[in-house]
């Protein structure tokens, strides 16, 4: 009778948390994206009073966007492959889900959770090693195309306090000792969830690198024909470096969610931008306007596959 009542019980709360889950969390992440929307009125009247030099930018940067998102889906595919199999559109889902989870959810955790609860239940365990090659794996071209952005406002004026310098590379120079050290001490214990790590050939990791490249490729493209759509007078390098510039910025700074990723887009391409034109209006809509594209509709999509996720539970 007692485990009857704990298994009513149990089947109560999962009722509960499968209607939170299923009903209540897509309404938050329509209301959330729509506040975002409203409180950024002023974008909004830009792009009423925007006339578009060449609409095929945007018809083109919107066809890429399955793309972008397909090449995700299939990165995270060759992650998983070494142990276990996942169709591409399973890995597609769980994707456009976490982008949508998002929304609602601090520093990425929403995309974190996605995937966890997409693995098998054998190796969920393994959520932090996966994460890690996807994660590291698109930050190598981040940062190496980033720096030569870097180098090349360096010379024409950037000035980085040498102070702040000192102590941002100091923190990370600690970050990195203290997770050395972690992984040293407690090898024994934490060997069991990197097991991914030893499962991965050189085949993979090529192919993992090289969708990460692409990647990379395909939403800097995305952005220079936005800027191509609204008639920007920049020239190709500047654009691209600026683009990379853009994308270092807010790797490397993490935000509360996607929708602040706006706020840090524009002041990133305010910052390098402001070093070459005066009106800075066609850069700041062309960060709305990738913005929308490339992290509001996937959330919106990703809203009618976050029930999904709830088998897991």
């Amino acid at each position: 009778m007692i485990r009857a009542l704990a298994k009513q019980r149990n089947s109560g709360w999962r009722k509960l948390i499968g209607f939170l889950w299923s009903w209540v969390l897509p309404v938050a992440i329509f209301l959330a994206i729509g506040l975002k929307f409203t409180s950024h009125g002023e974008n909004l009247s830009m792009l009423k009073a925007v006339e578009l030099v060449n609409v095929l930018g945007v018809v083109f940067c919107l066809l890429l966007l399955p793309l972008n998102v397909g090449l995700e889906a299939w990165k995270w595919q060759c992650v998983l492959k070494p142990m276990e199999e996942q169709s591409i559109w399973s890995c597609l889902k769980i994707i456009l889900a976490g982008k949508g989870l998002n929304v609602v959810s601090p520093f990425g955790l929403g995309d974190g959770l996605s995937r966890y609860m997409g693995l098998s239940q054998a190796n969920k365990n393994q959520i932090i090693a996966g994460l890690a090659i996807d994660r590291f794996s698109q930050l190598l071209p981040t940062v190496g195309f980033g720096m030569l952005s870097v180098f090349f406002l360096l010379e024409h004026g950037l000035n980085i306090p040498m102070n702040e310098l000192l102590l941002v590379f100091t923190i990370m120079f600690s970050i990195a000792v203290f997770v050395v050290l972690g992984f040293y001490f407690f090898r024994n214990h934490i060997q069991k969830y990197l097991a991914l790590f030893s499962l991965l050939n050189n085949q993979s990791i090529f192919r993992i690198g090289s969708l990460s490249f692409v990647r990379y490729s395909v939403f800097t493209f995305q952005f220079y024909l936005i800027f191509w759509a609204l008639g920007s007078q920049l020239s190709l390098s500047i654009t691209l470096l600026g683009v990379a510039w853009i994308f270092l910025f807010k790797t490397l700074i993490p935000n509360m969610s996607v929708l602040g990723d706006l706020m840090k887009r524009e002041i990133s391409a305010t910052l390098f931008f402001s070093f070459f034109i005066s009106d800075l209006s066609v850069v700041i809509m062309a960060n709305f306007l990738v913005w929308t594209i490339n992290i509001v509709l996937p959330a919106l999509v990703g809203v009618l596959f976050v029930s999904d996720l709830k088998k897991s539970f």
